[in-house]
């Protein structure tokens, strides 16, 4: 719309014409125009901003246009107005909402230049509005505007044009243009015919037909976009928008109006529609992925998940083959698990990679996708016998995507192929890569599943074994309790016989033999204590009990140690703490405490058991005036295997399993225990508390032991006893003969049978291991064969567990005696 013709005479402008022009201009009513300050304030605005805001022109250079925007719009049009204040940009276009004085919304463009000082500084800027919400502009406010644009358009960023129709038509009209440098034409005046060449060719004809029409009077208003071919080889797309003015008689006289570059936008727009086309088929893509996502999900097959990975990775690649390999850490090696589109050749000679740098293995070594758009002309694959086999299976271009997990560690790859050179869409490998982070979570999924098992797999086993072991120890231990208590039997009832049969000259040799004996007992009743306990089958028989009964009877059990090493024990506790415990088991932590008391101090010391009632807890308390126990060993005091300092002069022995023995039955009744003591040489001090109990008397007095003799008479019975060891039947039988009872015995099943049908016992004290028939099939037949007066059946045995007590209690024993046998207590159920 211009070229380097000089202007005509009568264009050429006056000074003073000049600034009229640039006031007309300003006031064109075609667009709003304001300068305003590097403030933002508004120094001077047109009439045309003021009706499209609906304010007046005061109440506007009262204001800022930052106030006058809509909220939404005010960040980018700062940001714009700061690059150009630091001397980024000078001016700057941008679609825009302003904010009405009735709160109505007009959206508009806008053209925003600077006008610089001679130091570079902002002195002023000039904005031009365009109301594309309004579009018809009055024709008086177009003169106006027009005569005042001219001098404001050096700094709009629009071009302004004005045609002339001397006679009314085409054929003698020229054009004046104004700023169209932006379009890399020349401004001033130029022929209409020169001008319309300036217009691309395939926007000429429209262009012509739209003017015609309007100027014609066929359509109310003149706008089209097209395109203008600048001298430096660009096309730039531009809104053109005019009004005519028309004489007297009605003919065109002048066509004044604007060119506003609008290239961007047609840029944006045809980016937008390249967008949405390329949206559309990025959407059908994850349409696949989500497809896949939902299977993986959802699990299922694992060979046709695989292969319906492959399938969507060669649908969104577009391409012809595919494959997935899984990477085995162990061997280095990349397997082919899926594949679609391949022959036999292909498959085995790719099976399987081996994980080190080459052609097929950067994606590998390297995490990173590899594209060979053109596979003849890649060098990697030159004179490699891998080329022949690819071009075989037609292949010519391929991608590899590593699938990695998300510690970035390898877990395979996902390989797409090509029938031509081609390289994969940017878009569609966006969406492949969200395909390989799909399906890299699902393989990893599978192989911390498959670990998971094996793991589990591998507790199991473990803990089978361990199941195995512990029955194991526990099958030992009742095995060991019952091997030691076998020999134990027949040793302590020789020494009952021995002493019913009052041989005075062995005395002392009996009590030793007694007190090893028995020591050898309790170490053996310690092991199953702590084996119970360790299991929690240990089971506590709760009645009320006088807590002086308990150590009554405790002091008895201890005698002979105290009297051994010539302790003094004195005792003060009342009668009236009563707790809710087992009284045999509490007879065993104070036993426990006393020995160990006797243990640890010197010939003729001192022991002190006290007890007292602190709120509702009954607290009993043992003390000496021994060893002391150094501070180093207080806090693991009641661990088991736990001991004091042995002494050469201390040869008590013991396993270190009486004190946590003590603790575990202590907690067990709800108490607590606690160790205390001053050091080396300063004795000790064992505190038990215990909930003290309420309710009806209890049995008063200390329990005592019966002296051994000859049975009440009237009370002797006969008795049969079965036992394979003949030892323990023959000593037993030896004492119960002396206590006057009438006894046959018997060393197995059958034997006892005969016995039984010959003597019919009224007792039959039988030994569960036994050859053969064990003792509970023999209580069985003897039930079955002595129904009407069946005898009253004891078990004897060295398995000593609450289990084996129900078990015989089951099979028709009265009672469960365990070895060594407690005569005293067969005594009183024969004899009671």
């Amino acid at each position: 719309m211009a070229d380097d013709a000089p202007r005509p005479a009568a264009a050429r402008d006056a000074p003073g014409l000049a600034e009229q022009r640039f006031r007309s201009y300003f006031e064109l009513g075609l667009i709003g125009m304001a300068i305003t300050s590097p403030t933002k304030g508004c120094i001077e605005v047109n009439d045309e901003i003021c009706r499209i805001l609906g304010y007046e022109r005061h109440e506007l250079l009262k204001m800022s246009w930052e106030q006058l925007t809509h909220a939404d719009d005010v960040a980018a049009d700062v940001a714009r107005f700061e690059r150009v204040m630091s001397g980024e940009i000078d001016g700057y276009s941008m679609d825009k909402r302003w904010l009405r004085k009735d709160g109505q919304i007009v959206h508009s463009i806008i053209s925003v230049k600077c006008i610089r000082a001679p130091d570079g500084s902002v002195d002023h800027f000039v904005a031009l509005l365009q109301d594309i919400t309004e579009r018809k502009r009055a024709e008086e406010a177009l003169r106006i505007a027009n005569e005042r644009l001219g001098l404001a358009t050096r700094g709009s960023g629009i071009a302004v044009w004005e045609i002339d129709f001397p006679d009314g038509t085409f054929e003698h009209a020229h054009i004046q243009r104004m700023n169209v440098e932006q379009f890399a034409l020349h401004g001033g005046d130029v022929d209409y015919g020169e001008d319309l060449k300036e217009v691309h060719p395939d926007d000429r004809e429209r262009l012509q037909g739209t003017l015609h029409a309007y100027l014609s009077g066929e359509t109310p208003h003149f706008e089209i976009e097209h395109r203008l071919c600048g001298r430096d080889g660009t096309d730039r797309w531009v809104l053109s928008r005019g009004v005519v003015t028309r004489n007297g008689a009605g003919k065109p006289v002048r066509l004044t109006g604007t060119a506003l570059d609008i290239t961007d936008r047609k840029r944006a727009e045809q980016r937008l529609h390249e967008s949405e086309r390329s949206l559309g088929a990025e959407l059908s893509a994850m349409a696949s992925v989500q497809e896949v996502s939902t299977r993986l999900v959802r699990a299922g097959d694992r060979t046709s998940l695989l292969q319906m990975i492959v399938d969507a990775a060669i649908a969104i690649t577009a391409a012809d083959m595919g494959n997935i390999k899984l990477f085995d850490r162990q061997s280095g090696v990349l397997k082919i698990v899926a594949s679609r589109g391949f022959e036999r050749p292909f498959l085995e000679f790719f099976d399987r990679v081996l994980a080190e740098p080459g052609p097929f293995t950067e994606a590998l070594c390297n995490l990173e996708r590899v594209v060979v758009d053109d596979l003849a002309a890649s060098p990697i694959f030159a004179r490699t016998p891998a080329l022949d086999v690819l071009r075989t299976a037609g292949v010519r271009a391929f991608q590899r995507t590593p699938l990695v997990n998300r510690a970035g560690l390898l877990l395979g790859m996902l390989s797409t192929y090509y029938r031509t050179p081609r390289r994969p869409e940017s878009r569609d490998l966006r969406v492949l890569d969200l395909l390989a982070r799909q399906a890299a979570d699902w393989i990893e999924r599978l192989q911390t599943q498959d670990e998971r098992e094996k793991l589990l797999a591998r507790v199991e086993a473990a803990h089978a074994e361990a199941e195995s072991a512990n029955r194991a120890k526990d099958d030992f231990l009742a095995m060991l309790g019952h091997e030691l208590r076998n020999p134990l039997t027949p040793i302590l009832a020789t020494l009952q016989s021995l002493r019913l049969e009052d041989r005075r000259a062995l005395r002392v040799e009996l009590i030793l033999i007694e007190r090893q004996a028995k020591l050898l007992a309790d170490m053996v009743d310690d092991l199953l204590d702590v084996s119970r306990i360790a299991r929690g089958k240990l089971k506590l028989l709760r009645r009320r009990v006088e807590l002086s009964r308990i150590v009554a009877r405790s002091l008895e059990m201890t005698r002979s140690i105290v009297e051994e090493r010539g302790h003094r024990v004195r005792v003060d506790l009342p009668d009236s703490l009563v707790v809710n415990a087992d009284e045999g088991r509490m007879v065993q932590i104070v036993s426990n405490l006393i020995s160990n008391a006797a243990k640890y101090t010197h010939p003729s010391g001192t022991i002190e058991v006290t007890g007292e009632r602190d709120g509702q807890a009954a607290v009993l308390r043992v003390r000496d005036d021994g060893m002391g126990i150094p501070a180093a060993l207080l806090p693991r005091i009641f661990d088991r295997f736990t001991q004091g300092p042995r002494t050469i002069d201390r040869g008590q022995g013991g396993l270190g399993l009486g004190l946590s023995i003590v603790s575990d039955l202590v907690r067990l009744h709800g108490g607590s225990v606690h160790a205390a003591s001053e050091g080396p040489g300063r004795g000790a001090e064992f505190t038990v508390r215990l909930p003290l109990s309420r309710g009806s008397r209890v049995p008063s007095g200390p329990a005592r032991r019966r002296k051994l003799s000859a049975a009440p008479a009237g009370r002797q019975s006969s008795i049969l006893l079965v036992d394979d060891n003949r030892d323990i039947t023959d000593v037993l039988g030896r004492v119960l003969r002396l206590r006057g009872h009438a006894v046959e015995v018997a060393y197995d099943g059958s034997g006892a049978l005969a016995v039984a049908r010959r003597f019919r016992p009224r007792f039959a004290i039988i030994d569960i291991g036994l050859p053969g028939m064990d003792g509970y099939q023999l209580a069985r037949k003897l039930k079955r064969g002595f129904r009407s007066s069946p005898p009253t059946l004891l078990a004897l045995t060295g398995y000593g567990q609450i289990s084996d007590r129900k078990r015989a209690l089951r099979a028709g024993f009265s009672d469960h005696l365990v070895k060594p046998l407690d005569l005293e207590r067969l005594f009183a159920i024969l004899e009671g």
